[in-house]
């Protein structure tokens, strides 16, 4: 008699629950909101920009611009007194660095040099934190 009980029980808590999902159906909602594009911008293209710019990075507009942004942040040259001898100097290194001719010119291969991506290059600027010693001196390690 329990048993036919608990099923009964079972089985109307199975049919309230049809009945339910019956009456809330989810093809009875009313569909979500669209995106519409104001009339200005549905002509151009909506292909995500994979780089992201923050407000401090301008782009240079011209090659000398490019060249002196790079060598004021890869090499040191100040931006504030970077005279024609210490930015020859400087070009001089970097083309060394990259083999290209050392001219301390800013020529086409430089300046397409600067514009490649700098991935697997290490950076060249002085070493700040390690004055002329840039290793440790201890070689033994030990873990405790």
């Amino acid at each position: 008699m329990k048993a036919n009980v608990s099923f009964r029980v079972v089985d109307c808590v199975f049919k309230i629950l049809l009945l339910l999902l019956s009456i809330l159906n989810p093809a009875s909602a009313p569909p979500p909101p669209t995106f519409r594009l104001s009339e200005e911008v549905e002509g151009r293209d909506l292909i995500p920009s994979p780089i992201i710019k923050f407000p401090g990075d301008a782009s240079p507009k011209t090659d000398k611009e490019l060249a002196f942004q790079y060598l004021n942040k890869y090499y040191g040259c100040p931006k504030d007194n970077c005279n024609l001898l210490v930015l020859k100097d400087t070009l001089k290194n970097m083309q060394k660095f990259f083999g290209l001719p050392q001219t301390g010119e800013l020529d086409q291969n430089t300046i397409e040099t600067m514009k490649k991506p700098r991935c697997g290059n290490p950076d060249v600027a002085n070493y700040n934190f390690f004055p002329r010693k840039p290793k440790w001196e201890k070689n033994l390690i030990t873990y405790r």
